[in-house]
């Protein structure tokens, strides 16, 4: 009973995200077409003189069957999937927090298990499909018997369905039935290597045995519905009469189509946690008040941090016992257009937040952006696709490696020829980025951030990721000397590169917190 109620609980919130004519359809389809399949089988029962007839109407109720099935199975639940994980998806982009570890693991696992929405969402119209069509099938269908033939029949297809279902199961555990101590996925070398190198071997059969365990299940349930067609026919054509053939047949085919997707209900869990984690995302999604108007900055020239305060959640968004950290409190300060903000502290003072609160939900306090009439405009005002186009987050590498192709860097060749050459990049130009280092791709992506049209740039521990001194200090010196640096707002965090920022327009920085208040100082 538990079960049953979650899965009913988990499908009422799914219902939420799912728009009313959607399901709407999905309830009233099943109608139209049960009615028209039994109305076609009775005129060909009763009717099978008048054979042009007959056939005009079975090909219409077949047509009108196979387009709705084709319109409700296939196009409206795979839209519907599409629109959810998109819904996902965004929810995900236009988070204002930094999710915690646990919650950025179950979003890959939600992502890589897709196949799992649709077949949760299959089981309710399919089940409601199966219900109107076997009770219509029911009513219009009149048996004289001194036995309740239909009740019989109804009780004996879903024990057969049962029976079936049980087996599936057994069938199914036999193939997810795996050593913890083997590997069964060789894409990945270096995770094969790493298990290797724990004590764990080769199971080089696993995929050929769940394959052969797959056909032995498809053979067994086709035995068995084989057999049971025969006992139907011969049933009745003891009996002589046709019409428990139609019913039996058409009852029985119903429910173990159900019994075959009524698996997909064991999603539950999955589909719980999508639907959980989205409407938790979509509850911090980055906060605006929706107002933009003439509120576009075209030209930053000050971001000032007014008494602005951020942190993270712990643990796991979803529990009920999740703690936020306050990281950084009450900080103001005026970051500048033209100047490049080196910023250094020691580790877990902060620096790291103090980028991310560019983009992210503040705990309190504001941040405004001005323009060159010193007109300021609250972030709240702003959009998230004009917050996202104006900076550009160049992340640590534990937290995101830079992935771009070919195509990429060749829309990119010639846009500013002294920065690639200072950057060195002109040996790279030709080379595809799996020949390249971590610190090329690092260079390559500097590149990137400092040609974008972004005005605000923040630089997290990337001259560091270098290793080589001269290296630093070549990278360090392209990005103070670049011209196009007076166009745009530049922080750079880092660690032990003062001796290369001794340039009047870079102003070094370090974070502060003294008395539970946060600032920066020279």
């Amino acid at each position: 009973m538990d079960d049953a109620y979650k899965c009913i609980k988990v499908t009422y919130k799914l219902c939420e995200m799912i728009q009313p004519i959607q399901i709407m359809g999905m309830f009233i389809v099943p109608f139209i077409t049960g009615y028209l399949n039994v109305q076609a089988n009775k005129y060909l029962l009763e009717k099978n003189d008048d054979i042009l007839h007959c056939v005009i109407l079975h090909a219409i109720s077949g047509y009108f069957g196979l387009v709705s099935r084709k319109m409700l199975y296939n196009d409206t639940i795979k839209k519907l999937k599409d629109d959810i994980i998109m819904r996902f998806n965004m929810s995900n982009i236009k988070c204002g927090i930094v999710l915690p570890g646990k919650n950025i693991k179950k979003i890959d696992e939600i992502l890589n298990d897709k196949h799992k929405l649709h077949e949760f969402i299959m089981v309710v119209p399919t089940l409601w499909s199966t219900i109107i069509n076997v009770t219509i099938t029911m009513y219009f269908f009149k048996i004289e018997s001194e036995y309740p033939i239909k009740l019989m029949i109804t009780f004996f297809c879903v024990a057969i369905c049962a029976f079936i279902n049980i087996t599936k199961r057994k069938f199914k555990k036999a193939i997810t039935a795996q050593s913890k101590k083997t590997i069964i996925n060789f894409h990945d070398l270096e995770s094969v290597k790493i298990h290797l190198s724990m004590g764990h071997v080769f199971d080089t059969t696993f995929d050929k045995n769940k394959h052969k365990i797959n056909i032995d299940k498809r053979n067994f349930v086709n035995i068995i519905m084989l057999c049971f067609n025969i006992l139907i026919v011969a049933y009745s054509l003891l009996t002589k009469n046709i019409k428990q053939i139609f019913i039996f047949r058409n009852i029985y085919w119903r429910i173990s189509q159900q019994s075959d997707s009524i698996n997909s209900l064991e999603h539950c869990d999955y589909v719980d946690e999508l639907v959980t984690l989205c409407t938790l995302m979509e509850k911090h999604k980055y906060y605006t008040l929706d107002t933009f108007g003439d509120n576009i900055i075209t030209k930053i020239m000050k971001i000032n941090f007014d008494n602005a305060s951020f942190g993270y959640y712990y643990d796991d968004i979803t529990s009920r016992d999740v703690s936020y950290d306050v990281k950084i409190n009450k900080l103001s300060f005026d970051f500048c257009r033209g100047v490049l903000y080196y910023i250094e502290s020691p580790n877990g003072a902060g620096k790291s937040t103090l980028l991310r609160m560019f983009t992210m939900n503040l705990n309190s306090g504001d941040i405004y952006f001005g323009n060159e009439k010193n007109h300021f405009v609250n972030r709240k005002n702003m959009s998230f696709e004009y917050i996202s186009s104006n900076v550009y987050h160049v992340k640590q590498s534990s937290e995101y490696t830079p992935n771009f192709t070919k195509k990429d860097i060749d829309d990119i060749v010639g846009r500013d020829e002294s920065l690639e050459e200072q950057l060195g990049l002109k040996e790279l130009l030709d080379k595809d980025t799996i020949e390249m280092s971590g610190g090329q791709k690092k260079r390559m992506f500097i590149y990137l951030a400092l040609i974008s049209p972004a005005q605000i740039i923040l630089f997290d521990e990337v001259l560091s990721e270098l290793s080589v001194d001269d290296w630093i200090e070549r990278v360090a010196s392209a990005i103070i000397d670049w011209k196009g640096r007076r166009n745009k707002i530049i922080l750079l965090v880092g660690h032990g590169m003062s001796k290369f920022m001794l340039d009047k327009n870079v102003v070094s920085v370090k974070l502060n917190t003294y008395d539970n208040i946060t600032s920066l100082i020279n």
